[in-house]
C-alpha cells in the first residue's frame, strides 16, 4: 500500500485509481492461474477491504480522495 500511495503521489493522480488498477491486476492473476470468477472477486473484495483500511488509518488525508 505504501508504495502505490507513492506511485500515486508520483503520477499526481488519484491513490484510489493506482490500488483500484493493482487490485483488478491481483483478481485478473487469479482468474488466469484457475481460480473461479467468483471466488477471485470475494478474495480480492477482502483484500481491497484490508489495504483501504490502511490506507486511511496510515495516512487519514486521503480519505478525501476517495470516491466511496
Amino acid at each position: 500500500v505504501a508504495g502505490l500511495y507513492k506511485k500515486a503521489k508520483d503520477l499526481k493522480v488519484s491513490v484510489q485509481l493506482v490500488l483500484d488498477d493493482y487490485l483488478d491486476t491481483i483478481f485478473q492473476r487469479a482468474v488466469d492461474s484457475g481460480m473461479r470468477e467468483p471466488d477471485a472477486r470475494y478474495s480480492t473484495k477482502k483484500i481491497a477491504e484490508a489495504w483501504y483500511k490502511y490506507l486511511v488509518t496510515r495516512w487519514p488525508e486521503s480519505r478525501k480522495y476517495l470516491s466511496f
